[in-house]
């Protein structure tokens, strides 16, 4: 392996998906979720856009994919968004809360 995307037959190159880990369960709390990682028992909290993202990410996405969505949700410019998305995505995986591949 050389570090590259997995390829499929005819097409090119996947897009690594990002999942909620199974181990995390989410409510409404507010105007956002909470979050409680049941292995570790710590809670987490996310505001109105990080619950669309948890939610979006309910099923595999890349981060193309959510940043696609939250752009035409909120009507953000592309980098801004590029930008939050790789912060809070580097927030979920430091907390375990997303599924490993």
């Amino acid at each position: 392996m050389n570090g590259s995307l997995p390829m499929t037959e005819d097409r090119a190159p996947v897009s690594l998906s990002l999942k909620a880990s199974p181990e995390v369960v989410a409510c409404e709390f507010g105007e956002g979720i909470a979050l409680l990682h049941l292995k570790s028992n710590v809670y987490y909290s996310l505001n109105s856009v990080g619950a669309d993202i948890w939610e979006f990410i309910q099923n595999p996405s890349s981060k193309d994919e959510i940043c696609k969505y939250i752009e035409e949700k909120f009507q953000i410019k592309k980098e801004v968004c590029r930008s939050d998305i790789e912060k809070i995505l580097s927030e979920f995986e430091k907390y375990n809360l997303l599924a490993s591949p």
